[in-house]
């Protein structure tokens, strides 16, 4: 159940960012629902689709099936990610092609700025530190762009947050980076 209008604008931005994710090679909507804190919601609606809803539907009316599927987040979510993908796919493609790092640097920073929301540092000051790792060179335009998503972050958080960045592959394979999650 949607409780405000403020959780269904969340609920239709955290859509918006995940359709602009898809379209971004190598990047999961999934990760953008995780770091927003909608991914266990997600899980659990999507799971409510099957037959056996389908025969809820007949025996207890179309309410109380949208209930059950947790239909106004996944209308909100999904149509927030359609209408994004949709009118994002060339522009952020072309972006992708032509001005890599600025690009990739955009989309660090709206993980980042999920992030910063989700996340709050403890009250005694303490840095709260993010580590990425990733297989990619040094010199590859992603590892680029989370160099300056790291400076933007320090600038913005007044040095609370920080970016640590390990490439080639310094904390192991991609896949066992996943698996440390």
């Amino acid at each position: 159940m949607i409780s405000s209008l403020k959780m269904a604008l969340r609920i239709v931005l955290t859509g918006c960012l995940m359709g602009i994710a898809e379209v971004v090679p190598g990047v999961s909507g999934g990760t953008i629902a995780f770091i927003s804190g909608f991914y266990q919601r997600l899980l659990a609606a999507v799971s409510q689709l099957h037959f056996g809803l389908l025969h809820r539907l007949f025996r207890d009316g179309l309410a109380s099936s949208w209930r059950q599927m947790d239909g106004n987040f996944l209308c909100l979510l999904f149509g927030g990610m359609m209408v994004t993908l949709i009118l994002s796919a060339s522009v952020v493609k072309g972006g992708l092609a032509d001005y890599p790092i600025p690009m990739w640097s955009f989309f660090f920073g709206l993980v980042l700025i999920m992030l910063f929301f989700n996340l709050s540092c403890k009250s005694d000051n303490s840095i709260k530190l993010i580590r990425l790792g990733h297989g990619l060179d040094i010199s590859h335009s992603v590892n680029q762009a989370m160099i300056k998503a790291d400076l933007h972050l320090k600038e913005i958080s007044n040095g609370k947050m920080r970016l640590q960045i390990y490439p080639n592959q310094q904390l192991g394979s991609e896949r066992e980076c996943l698996e440390l999650i």
